[in-house]
């Protein structure tokens, strides 16, 4: 018996159908491994999805505007535009980084500058902070999604291409259609 992942060629085949494997992609061990590595860059999608929905659905939980001494309107308009200025401000460097270091050191940067606003704006105590947490996961945000989708197009296998990045666009809606969803269960939560 053939070991998986081994086809049968015959000597009418081109190089390029002895390349492309054909059937179900999940029987073939590198390409299943090279999906899951691709979930990586897909999630930046999501998240941002996520934490843009999420935003706009804490603005209006009672605790939240008790917990930051209810903000005015223009603080609230701060807390939303605030990301948007970030992701105006790493507009410039993102290609620079993707491109002089990879795509992989874009997502990575990007990556940890989000994790870092992220962890900032859940210990935050003060309006100031919360608004430099936003900016953060603005400017990480755009430097990982600047380079995502270019990682995901660059790795994919040929045929499954087009499916991941049109899965890329899809799952900013389903980050924010998760947050939409979840975000009122969550307003049990006490702020302390």
């Amino acid at each position: 018996m053939a070991p998986l992942g081994a086809a049968n060629f015959s000597p009418d085949d081109t190089p390029l159908d002895i390349v492309l494997y054909s059937g179900r992609w999940y029987q073939h061990r590198h390409l299943v491994i090279l999906n899951l590595m691709l979930v990586i860059p897909l999630v930046t999608s999501y998240a941002n999805g996520y934490d843009g929905s999420m935003m706009n659905g804490l603005q209006s939980v009672n605790e939240w505007k008790e917990y930051f001494g209810h903000p005015t309107s223009k603080e609230l308009g701060l807390f939303n535009a605030i990301q948007s200025i970030g992701s105006l401000v790493a507009t410039p460097p993102a290609p620079f980084l993707s491109d002089r270091y990879g795509r992989r050191a874009g997502i990575m940067v990007g990556s940890a500058i989000t994790l870092a606003g992220a962890i900032a704006q859940t210990l935050t105590k003060n309006l100031s902070t919360f608004v430099v947490a936003r900016f953060m996961i603005g400017f990480g945000t755009t430097l990982a999604m600047m380079a995502s989708p270019l990682l995901i197009s660059e790795l994919a296998y040929p045929t499954h291409r087009a499916p991941l990045t049109a899965l890329y666009n899809s799952l900013w809606f389903s980050g924010q259609i998760v947050a939409g969803r979840y975000l009122p269960k969550l307003t049990c939560v006490h702020f302390s």
